[in-house]
C-alpha cells in the first residue's frame, strides 16, 4: 500500500501514474503533519488530559514549572520529529521509506483507535483490537486514495498544537507551570495524586 498518489481533478481519487507524497519536495509537506496529527491522537491528548488536571503529581515528584513546560512541548513535538528525521535518513530508499512511513502511519492510526475505542465505547480485549485493527486499516486505505483526506490528516495535526496550548494555559498543570513561585502548590499530608 502506498500513500497517496496524485488525484484524478474530477473525482478525487488516485490515479496510478505517480507516487505522490514520496518524492523530495513532499517529505515535509506530507510526511510531518501526517505524523504529528496522528501522534497527536493517539498520545498528546490524552496524556495531556490526565496530566493537565493533576498539578500535584507534578508537585509531589518535584517537577518544577518550567520543567513541565519543556516535557509538555517534547512529548508533543519530540516523538514526530524524531519519526520524520529517521524518514530523512531514508530518502535515499524510496521503497524503504514508503514502507517505513506506511507502518508509522499504521501504527500511529491503530494507537489513536485503540484509546478512542476504549474511552468512548468501553471495548477492552480482542474485540477492541480487532476493531481497532480494521479501523486503522480503513483509515490507511483512505488516507492512501483520497486526497482530501490527506489533507484533513494535515489539517488535523493542529492538534498536537492546540493540545498543548490547553494543557499550558487553561489546566492546573499550566497553571504551576506558569506560576512564578511552586510556594502555592503544597500537597496536604495524607494526600497521594493519582
Amino acid at each position: 500500500m502506498t500513500l497517496p498518489e496524485a488525484p484524478e481533478p474530477s473525482t478525487g481519487q488516485a490515479s496510478g501514474a505517480q507516487n505522490y507524497g514520496f518524492g523530495r519536495d513532499a517529505l515535509l509537506a506530507r510526511h510531518l503533519p501526517r505524523l504529528v496529527a496522528l501522534w497527536g491522537l493517539a498520545v498528546v491528548q490524552p496524556v495531556f488530559s490526565v496530566l493537565g488536571t493533576n498539578a500535584d503529581s507534578f508537585v509531589f515528584h518535584g517537577i518544577g514549572p518550567r520543567a513541565v513546560i519543556v516535557f509538555a512541548v517534547v512529548v508533543t513535538f519530540g516523538p514526530p520529529v524524531l519519526m520524520f528525521a529517521c524518514e530523512a535518513v531514508l530518502q535515499r530508499w524510496p521503497r524503504v521509506l514508503r514502507a517505513a512511513h506506511v507502518t508509522l502511519i499504521g501504527l500511529l492510526a491503530l494507537a489513536a483507535v485503540l484509546h478512542i475505542l476504549k474511552m468512548q465505547f468501553g471495548l477492552e480485549g480482542m474485540p477492541q483490537l480487532a476493531v481497532a485493527l480494521a479501523l486503522s486499516a480503513s483509515a490507511l486505505a483512505l488516507v492512501a486514495r483520497y486526497r482530501a483526506v490527506d489533507a484533513w490528516l494535515r489539517l488535523l495535526s493542529m492538534l498536537s498544537l492546540a493540545a498543548l496550548l490547553l494543557f499550558l494555559f487553561d489546566s492546573p498543570a499550566g497553571r504551576y507551570a506558569r506560576a512564578a513561585s511552586t510556594a502555592a502548590y503544597r500537597i496536604e499530608a495524607g494526600r497521594t495524586p493519582v
